[in-house]
C-alpha cells in the first residue's frame, strides 16, 4: 500500500504543480500601484494574465508581448 501511495504522489505531484506542461513562461504582471511582479508561470497561468490582466505581458524573442497566444 505505501509502494502504490508513494508512486501516487511521483505521478500526480508534477501536474499539481504545474511543471509537467512544457517551458516556463516569464510573466510581468502589473500591480494597480504600477509595481511589476516578474514570475515564471506555465501556460494556463500564462493565459490567465494576459487575458483577466490588461497590463500584464509575457516576454518573448521580441521583447514584451500581450498575447495569449505567446504563452508556451
Amino acid at each position: 500500500m505505501k509502494r502504490v501511495l508513494a508512486l501516487a504522489i511521483l505521478l500526480l505531484l508534477p501536474a499539481a504543480t504545474g511543471i509537467s506542461r512544457g517551458r516556463g513562461n516569464y510573466v510581468h504582471h502589473v500591480y494597480e500601484d504600477g509595481s511589476v511582479k516578474v514570475f515564471l508561470a506555465s501556460e494556463g497561468s500564462c493565459r490567465h494574465h494576459l487575458t483577466a490582466h490588461p497590463l500584464d505581458v509575457v516576454m518573448g524573442a521580441d521583447g514584451g508581448v500581450h498575447d495569449a497566444a505567446a504563452c508556451n
